[in-house]
């Protein structure tokens, strides 16, 4: 989650989701739902939204980030780029004696 939320002004990421609250002022939602990035996602359109970790997205039975990182990362202002950071490449093996 921290990765795909990283910015200018959070290098080291966010720690806050969004989901569709639970109807009717419940603790939890009757459905699974996903969590997102942001509250301005175009799948919480004209939705109820709740905020806060991801353990409080669970509880609430949002169970899992969604599938459209990239979507949102461009909806939300974060950057691509600072998600996915190259990994260094492994060093060279010693050679043999």
């Amino acid at each position: 989650m921290a990765a795909a939320t990283k910015d200018a002004a959070h290098p080291n990421g966010q720690d806050v989701v969004y989901w569709i609250a639970p109807e009717n002022g419940a603790a939890k939602s009757d459905t699974e739902h996903v969590f997102h990035l942001c509250a301005a996602v175009s799948p919480l359109k004209d939705k109820t939204v709740n905020s806060g970790s991801v353990t409080e997205a669970y509880a609430q039975n949002a169970i899992r980030i969604t599938k459209q990182i990239e979507m949102e990362q461009k909806q939300c202002g974060f950057t691509a780029a600072a998600a996915a950071a190259p990994v260094a490449p492994a060093p060279a093996p010693a050679p043999a004696q």
